[in-house]
């Protein structure tokens, strides 16, 4: 669980949010108001369980991780780093 710590989430996103809108609005590609009234619509669909096994990622961070990765044409999380 040590990603609930010290993940670009967990760390990262409150300060851009608090500080810095317009890094965020880029950060996630929504407004911080319009990112809220999102989650509130779609948590109860995007919510996962807790198991044994594994920690679920919260609705927060699945929505962020979207939206950063469906916005660009080849989103960063699909980039590779050798070229």
């Amino acid at each position: 669980m040590a990603y609930k710590d010290h993940g670009a989430h967990v760390q990262l996103v409150p300060v851009l949010r608090e500080q810095k809108s317009d890094v965020y609005r880029n950060f996630v590609r929504l407004s911080p108001a319009l990112f809220d009234r999102i989650l509130a619509r779609i948590t109860p669909i995007i919510t996962k369980e807790e198991t044994r096994f594994r920690a679920s990622i919260s609705p927060s961070e699945r929505l962020a991780v979207t939206r950063r990765c469906s916005s660009s044409e080849v989103p960063p999380c699909l980039r590779s780093t050798v070229s």
